[in-house]
């Protein structure tokens, strides 16, 4: 039996040297090579039936080298050392019967002879190379190319008959193959009610099954709020009203009572079975509905209700001693904190839009407005801050907003904070509070972990300390048992899905275009270097990581689809990022390096003028926050001498005006005489559906 195999790292792909006169003698990889005379200097000709593009190369070995050439010319160059030594090994190996096939991209030949001849330097240029032998050699031929770290690929040329088989390959036995298929069937039966079925391992699933709270009534609502709540979000308010106020049903509590041999009444916990003498459940809770479902107007109808309560917190809690209270001052106002400045104005207008004016007086923290007296920030019933703002006092030491104890901090995007190593998180955990909650449709973004940084910050007695939480909740989940993760959710967490409630699906539309005949050739040629980047990657002979290749090959493909060629046009610095700060800034996120430098807030915009929250990307790789920026310059100016200074952070030493990327959105150098196919549909789908809904942008990917 005939099989092929291709030596994968030849889609590095093997790097043959060409050298500048044929009497020059250079060392190449440890080679020694003697090239004899110009073999490129006739014209190209086609020399391969497999496809127009592509030309076959002759391999010719010697003892210790593999010179390759084009047949019927002399060899024009040499493979490096330590793959030639693998492959003469290859064919010097009793039994094997190995043959090489060697060929290149036409262009890719063009382009080195059209170096070479430029510069008096070698020059690379990559090849592929396909192995083709009997079956019975290829375990051998495996271990021969792994212990030399050369790893196969399926070829890219057309085998004809020939069967590809790759030795290199785990094969999944036929039995485990019918498992895995059985499985699959399995997956796609009616999901069962209740999570404590080890088929529902996934994430999303779990959380789409948390059990509803039977008991829920629907709340009456405060006359001040003048938008009428559908029945899910009074059902919400009932929820939380009860939390806060400590009016749970045994399914809300974390608790239940028992009694000793002795007659004495205790209480354990449900989870940890950890015994106490009082009944310690949280003011506190997760309210994890889908978007769309109307969290904010919920909040917002929970805060406007409850103000009489937060007025009587903030009374009680100043009546005795001055010294309890003053270095932490009680406050009757509830701390709501976004992302962004863009959803400060979302909150805003919420407000507005739901609660009748004069109602409360509300306070936007951020910007210029953090310059406030501590007094003005007291009588306010809500004030609004971003991430970012809280992450930059905290650092600095000396934010207003850590010296209130606030009636109720609530977080908007909750899950922002699933990292409890970073600074971010200390900063926002660290604030004093009487009621905690976080508002997210997605508690559980990756791990099990996301959640108990949430219940951490929630401040859920015993369950916080993070050991506690990976014996008790993460462990068992692993092994397949969700009881204890399912009584925590259904305590602490409202759950509801547009399933759940019988809420219509949205109307999605989804619109096929095709691209012109330029834009196709463009993103096609674009793709395949991407491929082979990645090939190359996966061998194992590249400086970056694979997962590097596909983030940006997928990156480079969204944006070209977006704004066409101009999107691919030096998009990659020498630091190894994106030459475009936007681009940049997607790329990190998709890596998950988007926080601040200084304070570890996650940075969601870039260069957006008269926001704090937004970042600034500094030539050294560092993303820097609105927020930390004057600090971060500062730095700069003590460091300086002699207009030259040091990055506090890398230490890294340039100009003093260097280090901030300069940026203006929308700038190009020329103006655009064409536009790409999908902003041309986009801009047209906008024109005929205005009337239809109100549009915005988090993030400029495109500029209109």
């Amino acid at each position: 039996m005939i099989l092929s195999w291709k030596c994968a790292l030849v889609l590095q792909v093997f790097t043959v040297k060409f050298l500048r006169s044929w009497s020059d003698t250079r060392k190449i990889c440890d080679v020694t090579v003697k090239v004899r005379r110009d073999s490129l200097g006739t014209p190209l000709s086609s020399t391969s039936d497999l496809a127009p593009n592509i030309a076959v190369l002759e391999l010719n070995f010697s003892d210790e080298e593999i010179w390759v050439g084009i047949p019927g010319s002399e060899p024009f160059g040499c493979i490096g050392n330590q793959i030639a030594k693998t492959l003469i090994r290859l064919k010097n190996s009793p039994g094997l019967c190995v043959k090489f096939d060697a060929n290149v991209q036409y262009s890719r030949l063009g382009q080195a002879q059209s170096s070479w001849r430029k510069s008096d330097k070698s020059v690379n240029l990559m090849i592929e190379i396909n192995l083709h032998g009997h079956s019975h050699s290829s375990s051998t031929l495996g271990r021969i190319l792994s212990n030399s770290k050369i790893f196969l690929q399926p070829p890219d040329i057309g085998l004809g008959d020939v069967t590809y088989e790759n030795p290199q390959e785990y094969k999944i036995p036929e039995d485990l193959q019918l498992e895995l298929a059985n499985a699959e069937e399995q997956q796609n039966l009616p999901a069962q009610p209740l999570i404590a079925e080890a088929s529902l391992l996934d994430i999303d699933s779990i959380m789409d099954h948390i059990p509803q709270p039977t008991f829920l009534q629907e709340a009456s609502v405060d006359s001040r709020i003048i938008t009428t709540l559908a029945k899910h979000q009074k059902e919400a308010l009932n929820f939380m009203e009860r939390r806060e106020m400590g009016d749970l049903p045994p399914s809300l509590s974390l608790w239940r009572g028992k009694v000793s041999q002795t007659g004495l009444l205790f209480y354990e916990n449900i989870i940890t079975v950890t015994k106490s003498s009082t009944v310690d459940d949280p003011k506190c809770g997760i309210l994890a509905d889908d978007m769309g479902l109307g969290k904010t107007l919920s909040i917002l109808a929970l805060i406007v209700s409850s103000l009489h309560r937060a007025l009587d917190f903030a009374i009680q809690r100043t009546s005795g001693a001055s010294h309890a209270w003053i270095n932490v001052v009680p406050s009757k106002a509830t701390l709501v904190v976004v992302p962004s400045a863009l959803l400060l104005d979302s909150w805003t207008e919420e407000i507005s839009k739901h609660v009748m004016a004069g109602t409360m007086k509300i306070y936007r923290y951020h910007g210029e407005r953090k310059q406030v007296d501590l007094q003005e920030l007291l009588a306010c019933d809500i004030v609004l801050t971003t991430y970012a703002t809280i992450a930059a006092g905290f650092c600095r030491g000396q934010s207003i907003l850590s010296r209130i104890e606030w009636f109720r901090v609530v977080l908007d995007e909750a899950h922002y904070i699933r990292n409890p190593d970073t600074k971010q998180f200390r900063a926002i955990s660290t604030l004093p509070a009487y009621i905690r909650w976080c508002l997210t449709g997605t508690p559980i973004q990756n791990t099990l972990e996301d959640l108990g940084a949430l219940v951490k910050f929630l401040r859920v007695p015993i369950l916080d300390d993070t050991k506690v939480f990976r014996k008790h909740v993460i462990t068992p989940v692993s092994s397949g048992h969700f009881t204890n993760m399912q009584r925590l959710l259904e305590a602490l967490c409202l759950r509801r899905t547009k399933d759940l409630l019988n809420l219509p699906d949205s109307n999605n539309r989804y619109e096929t275009l095709e691209l012109s005949e330029i834009e196709y050739k463009v993103y096609r040629d674009y793709g395949e270097s991407c491929r082979r980047a990645i090939d190359v990657a996966i061998s194992g002979h590249s400086i970056k990581k694979a997962n590097h290749h596909v983030i940006q090959a997928v990156l480079g493909m969204r944006l070209f689809c977006n704004e066409g060629s101009i999107a691919l046009q030096k998009r990659w610095s020498m630091q190894g990022l994106p030459a475009d700060p936007i681009e940049a800034l997607s790329y990190m996120q998709t890596n998950g390096q988007s926080d601040c430098a200084l304070c570890s807030c996650e940075i969601q915009s870039i260069y957006q003028i008269d926001d704090h929250t937004s970042g600034v990307l500094t030539n050294c790789q560092h993303l820097v926050c609105g927020e930390c920026l004057p600090d971060y310059e500062t730095d700069l100016d003590n460091n300086l001498e002699d207009e030259r200074s040091q990055c506090p952070l890398c230490e890294r030493s340039g100009p003093r005006d260097s280090f901030i990327m300069k940026f203006a959105p929308g700038s190009t150098n020329a103006p655009r005489t064409s536009y790409p196919t999908k902003l041309i549909g986009l801009l047209h789908n906008i024109k005929n559906q205005l009337a239809m809904g109100k549009w915005s942008v988090k993030t400029p990917t495109i500029d209109i």
